[in-house]
Order: structure tokens, then C-alpha cells, then sequence
């Protein structure tokens, strides 16, 4: 929205809270989002530091915030903080928003709204569904517990340490009994065995991450059914060696990107019960490119 045509009694102000922050860019594109839909909000960045985050609460209660956004490392330590948390955000210890309303804070977590609503938008049902998610570590488990709420019938997850996919799924019999659940150590055999019979095979490490190490071996993508599909939670490049890999072989393929781009429409609606359309999806696949100089 216009600044000069905002009343900014009315303003709600959504910090962006983190450490380190200063090479965020997420609240130029939800500033951008909000001009673009006249919604009288602000999102910026600011710098707290770790043990920082209570003085941080009782500030948004003196200020009468809207809302805060949380980035590392603040996801877990927010979750004793806040009144209302979501059961799989509670279990995971990890929240990206809070909403202060009527002195009550209601806090969710995205990442894995970002990955069932990207499915969505794919015209994908999860309900059924046989999924393989390789990694453990970060958002694997939201990522896990998200799927398993929409109702897959069978979920393994693949990671070098053993007993991270374990605490993983210990998780997800708790809040869903009816989930089939095996987990294996990740190695060339267990993971080309596992996608054998996959419908959707989930990428949630940092391999093929920008800067980082990638898959020495893609030879397991050889063994999807070529109806599967294969996404990459990683969002830069867009298109990593495992989504190539899957385009080749003409498979179905949901990028990182928009994993974003749906995790911004779900935190849209989080706080301001405001439904992106065409228009807000494309601003925010357009930012993203530009910001990963990628052509789709």
C-alpha cells in the first residue's frame, strides 16, 4: 500500500526477527504483496539475538504488534514463548509466525503448509500416497508430519543417521496412527529399493544446495515409477541435478521455489485471512526468480 495513503493508527507492523538478518530478503517481497493488495501492513527486519527473544515478546505486547516472523535461530525458543501452538509445530519445536490477538499469541509453523500446498497447486492429493523423504535434520519432520496429516498411506524416510528418522517417526505414529512407516539409512541400495514403488519422492537435505554438495549418485531416480513425482525442497537453483534428472527421464517435478512461493500465500492468509490470487502467486514466483536469476 502507498505509505502516504496509509493511516498508520491502522498499520500492523510484522518484524522479521533473526540473527544473523542482514541478508534477508523476504520482507521486500511481503511489503511488495502488500501494496499490490492495499493491505495497511509493514514487514521489516530485526537483528535479535539468541537469549534476546523474551525481552522481544514483551516489546511486541508494549508496542501492540500484529505479528513476528521468526528465522534462525528463534523457530525452536518461540514455541515456550507463544500460548497457542499447532500440534505438529509442538512437536517439531518450530514456528515461523506468531499472531498477538487480544493478548493471546497464536503461533504457526510454514515450511510444511509450503510443501502440501505446492502438491495442491500441482493438482496433486496426497490421500493415499506412497511417499520417500530423504533427510532428517531442520523441517524434515514437519515436512514429514504435514503429509501424513493429509492422509498418505505409507511414508519411509531415508538419512545417514538412523535415529534422527526415528525420532522423526516416532513423532508421526503419535499424532497419526494410521500412517505406514518405515525408515532405512541412506545409502545407494536402501534408497534405490525404497523409490521402487514411490509416488512422491521428497529431496529435504541441503544436497544440490548453491555452494553446497551435490548427489554423487542420481542412478536411484532410474527406479521411480515414471508417474512419480519428485520435488526439491531446496529452492537455489531451482532446478537442481536431481530435478533435471527427473525432467529427463519426463517426470512430474515441483521445484523449492515453489515451496516459497506457497509458504508465502499460507502466511498470507495466517495473518491477514487473505487469500492470495493469480496476481500474488505470480509477484512471488517473478521475486524469486529475479533473486535466483532463473528463467523458467
Amino acid at each position: 500500500m502507498n505509505i502516504l495513503e496509509m493511516n498508520p493508527h491502522e498499520t500492523k507492523f510484522i518484524p522479521l526477527v533473526g540473527s544473523p538478518i542482514r541478508h534477508s530478503t523476504a520482507t521486500s517481497l511481503y511489503n511488495h504483496l502488500c501494496n499490490l493488495y492495499g493491505i495497511n501492513a509493514m514487514f521489516y527486519p530485526k537483528e535479535i539475538r539468541e537469549g534476546e527473544l523474551v525481552a522481544f515478546y514483551q516489546a511486541c505486547e508494549l508496542l501492540k504488534l500484529h505479528g513476528a516472523m521468526f528465522t534462525m535461530p528463534h523457530k525452536g525458543a518461540a514455541v515456550d514463548l507463544t500460548d497457542d501452538v499447532d500440534d505438529i509445530s509442538k512437536a517439531f519445536r518450530s514456528i515461523n509466525c506468531v499472531r498477538f490477538e487480544g493478548g493471546v499469541s497464536v503461533g504457526h509453523g510454514f515450511d510444511g503448509k509450503g510443501v502440501i500446498y505446492s502438491f495442491d497447486q500441482a493438482g496433486v492429493c496426497l490421500r493415499g500416497k506412497e511417499v520417500v523423504m530423504l533427510g532428517a535434520g531442520g523441517v524434515g519432520g514437519i515436512f514429514a508430519a504435514e503429509m501424513s496429516g493429509r492422509g498418505v498411506r505409507k511414508l519411509t524416510i531415508l538419512n545417514r543417521t538412523l535415529s534422527k528418522a526415528e525420532r522423526i517417526l516416532n513423532e508421526v505414529n503419535r499424532l497419526y496412527s494410521d500412517v505406514e512407516t518405515h525408515c532405512y539409512e541412506y545409502t545407494c541400495d536402501n534408497i534405490k529399493k525404497a523409490v521402487a514403488s514411490t509416488d512422491i519422492f521428497l529431496q529435504a537435505t541441503p544436497l544440490g544446495m548453491l555452494g553446497k554438495e551435490d548427489f554423487h549418485d542420481l542412478s536411484f531416480v532410474d527406479e521411480m515409477p515414471e508417474s512419480a513425482w519428485v520435488m526439491d525442497a531446496v529452492s537455489n537453483p531451482p532446478e537442481t541435478g536431481l530435478i533435471k534428472k527427473a525432467k529427463a527421464r519426463g517426470m512430474n517435478t515441483v521445484l523449492g521455489m515453489d515451496m516459497l512461493v506457497c509458504q508465502v500465500e499460507a502466511i498470507f492468509d495466517f495473518f491477514f485471512d487473505f487469500k492470495l490470487d493469480e496476481n500474488g502467486r505470480n509477484a512471488a514466483q517473478d521475486f524469486y526468480c529475479k533473486l535466483f536469476n532463473y528463467i523458467p
